[in-house]
């Protein structure tokens, strides 16, 4: 009698039973695990504040304004609107041009602060106004900062706000093209620019010491921008010395003309 061999049947085990099933199983397991963790856990909340390139601003001030966004759980900081925040920052401290915000994993928020340059000062009832360079009020100050130059607020001007444009834009403008014309001469430095009825009068600081300050006078009446070609070329024909000794520059008075005035012609 002749037996035949046959080889072992294995019966298959059910998928929910394989071992590559288990292992996907059990890896999915932990990554939800891990994944809740993260997002629910008060373990990784973004509690840290780097604040960077602020210099105006206080760093406590920005961490009280923001104060409601940290100590939360992760997953409440995925739905932030950055956007948002960073506009209410802008509109909250004036000397913020821009603040960017990033999320910097996993405790910590990050916000990088551009300010704004100041230009000058606005005087106004007996206080100052830093202004920067499109006219908008920063801060209130009881005394000019001695690099600043100092606008006298014409008498109706209404008080100003801080965050806002503190004057209009019809004195404004006269007082950048000024800037801009006399930025050409480094020698020369602007102390003060008043405004009296139809005339413009600019004191500007003498760099020799126990001799007065001189003055240029404008006309409102007339075309500014050409009182200002015209008073660049008078300076441009002007040495360092006959500067130093210029009482005033009157472009308003004599039609086309520059009248003039030195300390030295006088007795």
């Amino acid at each position: 009698m002749s037996f035949v061999k046959h080889d072992k049947i294995r019966l298959r085990k059910p998928w929910y039973r394989q071992r590559f099933f288990i292992k996907t199983l059990l890896i999915f397991i932990l990554v939800g695990i891990l994944v809740y963790l993260v997002l629910f856990s008060s373990a990784f909340r973004q509690d840290q504040l780097i604040i960077e390139g602020n210099k105006k601003i206080d760093s406590m001030q920005i961490r009280e304004s923001i104060q409601a966004q940290l100590d939360q759980r992760l997953s409440a900081s995925l739905i932030w609107p950055i956007g948002k925040i960073s506009s209410e920052l802008t509109n909250q401290f004036p000397y913020l041009q821009e603040a960017k915000i990033q999320r910097r994993w996993f405790h910590a928020l990050r916000v990088i602060v551009t300010e704004k340059e100041p230009f000058l000062c606005l005087e106004y009832s007996n206080h100052f106004f830093v202004l920067d360079a499109d006219g908008v009020a920063l801060e209130k100050l009881d005394e000019c900062p001695v690099d600043y130059f100092v606008i006298n607020a014409p008498l109706n001007l209404i008080p100003p706000q801080l965050g806002e444009k503190a004057i209009a834009e019809e004195y404004w403008s006269s007082v950048v093209a000024l800037h801009q014309t006399l930025s050409i001469f480094p020698a020369l430095s602007i102390k003060k620019v008043s405004f009296e009825g139809l005339q413009i009068t600019v004191t500007m600081f003498n760099s020799v010491a126990g001799k007065p300050d001189w003055r240029i006078y404008f006309d409102r009446n007339m075309d500014f921008n050409n009182q200002l070609r015209r008073l660049e070329l008078f300076l441009q024909t002007r040495g360092a010395a006959e500067l130093d000794q210029l009482d005033y520059v009157d472009l308003g008075s004599h039609g086309e003309r520059v009248f003039y005035s030195n300390r030295a012609d006088k007795p």
